[in-house]
């Protein structure tokens, strides 16, 4: 049988690898499982052999629990980062077993993205098992781009002649992987390390999304807009206060993510999800303030100013949604209580904005990094969050899955505590461009 994916695991999870191996081969993928021992170690004859299985391969698949990696499990992997420094393109991907946090994984793994696996295969559902096998299968369909350094070349030629970035000129930036433009907005988009499995693009240059997929970074450009709400948007039902004065804001380049963070890419951060209906690609849901800037810094993003989010929610538009003016423009790219019969739905569903975002109007409430302020009196016009006195009540923007379309409006904004989880409050990080 076809070498084709090499499962390499330290002593602790050899049942584990096992299990793996026996529900892959029943799927009839070609799989072979580490039988290297620490005993064995030694000789010029032992490395020969080890080189040649790890040639013989197409993935190289490392399994990673919480009692570290032995001595044999470093050697199959020295075997592997060896070939990846050879051939950029051979897939390394480290499979976290149970709850294992990113910065357990060991150091020569981390810039690889990763899938997490079952704590116990034998406990696991048939759907979950046939999840698993549908990655695996992935894994070896995807195709690696050549070289990293490459990547960055072609992503800043890209980034320079587009004319929405204005002659940009983008420097590699650590912990993403350049994914190419989106199809339809044509803004180059990223996935960040250790926030879930690689992504590629099949057909008319799509991203393939799985429920494992890694969080994505849209690159929006810079701009000015007006911030906040048009006297004609006003009426009796919406405070005044809280969405004027209106004022010109202007941003710097930032990252944004394609879509609010999924339970799935929170799990993976943080280890835990306390949402009470379940689903990979929901979006994350019922974690508080805190909790949310505490994953944003464990994979090096941040939560959106209030500016950034509306300027990345309006995406170039002026109308109440980024789609139009009626609910039923609303109902083409956000999910609110006229369309999503009560029930949060998976996230990329619907049509994008101009950017290429998705779900920036209703979902969830999206917290932002402000402190909650009454009005934009005084707001600053450099688009950075907007600290204050208030250190109990944050800014959510967008709305929600639950709410009418009044406040799924690009200008909406709501104060919610800051140490009070909702199923109704998710997030959307951003990242600064690094010089």
């Amino acid at each position: 049988m076809q070498r084709s994916i090499f499962l390499s695991c330290a002593g602790a999870e050899r049942v584990h690898a096992h299990n793996l191996a026996a529900l892959l081969r029943a799927a009839e993928l070609p799989v072979v499982c580490s039988s290297l021992d620490d005993n064995a170690l030694g000789g010029p004859r032992l490395w020969d052999e080890l080189e040649r299985t790890i040639q013989g391969c197409d993935v190289f698949i490392a399994l990673c629990g919480d009692r570290g990696a032995t001595p044999a499990a470093l050697a199959e992997l020295t075997a592997a980062v060896a070939r990846n420094d050879r051939e950029p393109e051979f897939p390394i991907v480290p499979a976290l077993v149970g709850q294992l946090a990113p910065e357990q994984v060991p150091p020569p793994l981390r810039p690889h993205q990763y899938i997490v696996l079952p704590p116990d295969l034998l406990d696991a559902s048939n759907a979950e098992r046939e999840e698993l096998v549908r990655q695996f299968r992935g894994l070896l369909r995807v195709k690696q781009e050549p070289n990293a350094d490459r990547l960055w070349q072609r992503a800043a030629e890209r980034v320079a002649a587009h004319p929405e970035y204005a002659g940009m000129a983008l420097r590699a930036q650590t912990g993403l992987t350049p994914l190419g433009p989106d199809p339809v907005s044509q803004l180059e988009e990223f996935a960040v390390h250790g926030t879930g499995a690689p992504l590629v693009r099949g057909a008319h240059g799509r991203l393939h999304w799985r429920e494992d997929s890694a969080v994505v970074l849209v690159l929006a450009p810079s701009g000015e807009f007006w911030m906040g709400a048009s006297d004609a948007e006003l009426d009796a039902r919406i405070s005044r206060a809280a969405e004027h004065p209106r004022h010109r804001v202007a941003l710097h380049p930032f990252f944004v993510a394609k879509t609010p963070i999924t339970q799935l890419q929170f799990a993976c951060v943080m280890g835990w999800s306390r949402a009470r209906r379940r689903g990979a690609r929901l979006p994350a849901s019922e974690m508080t303030w805190r909790e949310a800037a505490t994953w944003c810094a464990r994979v090096g993003l941040e939560l959106p100013s209030e500016a950034q989010w509306e300027y990345a929610c309006r995406a170039r538009s002026t109308t109440r949604y980024s789609s139009g003016e009626r609910e039923e423009d609303l109902a083409r790219v956000g999910w609110f209580a006229g369309n999503s019969h009560g029930e949060l739905q998976d996230v990329g569903l619907l049509a994008p904005n101009r950017f290429g975002l998705h779900d920036c109007h209703g979902s969830v409430w999206e917290w932002c990094a402000d402190s909650w302020h009454t009005s934009y009196v005084n707001a600053p016009a450099h688009g950075g969050a907007w600290p204050g006195a208030d250190r109990e009540s944050a800014v959510a923007r967008g709305g929600s899955f639950f709410g009418p379309a009044l406040h799924a409006r690009s200008a909406e904004r709501r104060a919610f505590r800051m140490d009070e989880p909702l199923d109704t409050l998710g997030f959307r990080p951003v990242r600064s461009v690094h010089e």
